[in-house]
């Protein structure tokens, strides 16, 4: 990536020249976008989940996933779909955001992640999952919640908590998700 062209969103006082705040909708289309960037990975990484170790392929792709945002927000700003609709994460100062700050303002994706790979090691070490084809059939089949309970309210939990910070996007002034109030940060667009 040409740094250069990252860079060239800063002001010479280290602050980012921005023409408003991120609104829901341009944070949900960065969101497809990288979700469609994680296709080919995905696709990569079940062709090795289906040649090697199924724990192994899951564990990994969680892992890329869990890091994947914190860390282009970090160093870059933006996540490969906010750059491609004009986004940029910014501190307080509306200057570049620190590692913990980036990490603080993913908390509750990467709890999801963190849950998820629970989730794999604990389905595999138990043996169950070896008995349906995926936790889709179990969901299917309507014995996720019996069989799972505490692993399937958790994974309710914090896709609410997800939603919840999200809109708070569509009725704050600063267009402000709850993980920006934590963190300290904004979405402005560029």
């Amino acid at each position: 990536m040409n740094n250069n062209l990252l860079d060239d969103n800063f002001a010479g006082d280290n602050k980012i020249k921005y023409r408003g705040y991120a609104g829901f909708w341009g944070r949900v289309g960065a969101k497809v976008i990288d979700s469609i960037v994680f296709i080919p990975v995905s696709v990569l990484f079940n062709f090795i989940i289906f040649r090697m170790d199924m724990l192994f392929g899951q564990v990994t792709l969680n892992i890329l996933g869990l890091l994947y945002q914190p860390l282009m927000e970090w160093k870059y700003g933006a996540t490969l779909g906010k750059m491609a609709v004009g986004l940029r994460v910014t501190n307080d100062n509306f200057g570049q955001i620190t590692l913990e700050q980036s990490f603080i303002r993913s908390v509750f994706y990467v709890s999801n992640y963190i849950y998820t790979i629970i989730l794999n090691v604990s389905l595999v070490y138990m043996d169950k999952i070896r008995t349906v084809s995926g936790i889709s059939d179990m969901l299917v089949n309507g014995d996720f919640f019996e069989k799972y309970g505490m692993f399937a309210y958790l994974s309710m939990i914090i896709a609410f908590v997800i939603l919840i910070s999200c809109l708070f996007v569509a009725f704050d002034e600063r267009k402000q998700a709850l993980h920006d109030k934590i963190a300290r940060t904004f979405c402005v667009m560029i």
